[in-house]
C-alpha cells in the first residue's frame, strides 16, 4: 500500500511503501534494481519479437487462403460455365430425343433402338449408344467437350 507523505516543499512529495506488505527496498540495493530493469527489458524484448513473429505467420496464412479463395472463386464460375453448357445441350436435346419418356411406347421407339426396353433406364453410355446416328447431337456434345 502506498502511502504519500506531507510534502515537505511545495515543489516535491515523498512516496514510502508500507512494510506491512513485506516489499523490499529498492533504494537501498541499486544493482538489484538494475538487474531487475535489465532482465524486464529483455522480456518485454522477447514478448514483442515473439508478437511479431506470430503476426507475420497469420498473415502469411491469410495471404495463402485468399490465394486458395480466388482459386476456388475461379473453378466456381468455371463448373457454372460448364454446366451452362450443359444445361443448354439438354435442353437442344430433350425435344428431339426419343429416350424422354421411359419406356418408350412401342410406336414411338425407333426401330433401330439398340436398348431393351423392359430394363432399367438408360444409362449415360446407352443413351450414347441409342444416338448414334444423330450426328447434330453428337457434334453438339463433342463441341462442348472441346470447350471445357
Amino acid at each position: 500500500m502506498l502511502v504519500l507523505m506531507e510534502p515537505q516543499s511545495t515543489e516535491s512529495l515523498t512516496v514510502s511503501e508500507d512494510s506491512s506488505q513485506g516489499t523490499s527496498d529498492w533504494g537501498c540495493h541499486p544493482e538489484k534494481s538494475l538487474k531487475r530493469r535489465e532482465k524486464n527489458r529483455v522480456a518485454a524484448q522477447r514478448s514483442r519479437k515473439k508478437q511479431t513473429e506470430r503476426a507475420d505467420v497469420l498473415h502469411e496464412e491469410l495471404e495463402s487462403l485468399e490465394k486458395q479463395n480466388a482459386s476456388y472463386l475461379k473453378e466456381i464460375a468455371s463448373l457454372r460455365a460448364e454446366l451452362q453448357l450443359y444445361t443448354e445441350a439438354l435442353l437442344t436435346h430433350e425435344p428431339l430425343c426419343a429416350l424422354r419418356e421411359w419406356p418408350p411406347q412401342p410406336s414411338l421407339a425407333p426401330p433401330t433402338l439398340p436398348l431393351d426396353l423392359r430394363g432399367p433406364p438408360p444409362t449415360p453410355q446407352t443413351h450414347m449408344a441409342a444416338h448414334e446416328d444423330d450426328s447434330d447431337f453428337l457434334s453438339l456434345l463433342l463441341q462442348l467437350a472441346g470447350e471445357k
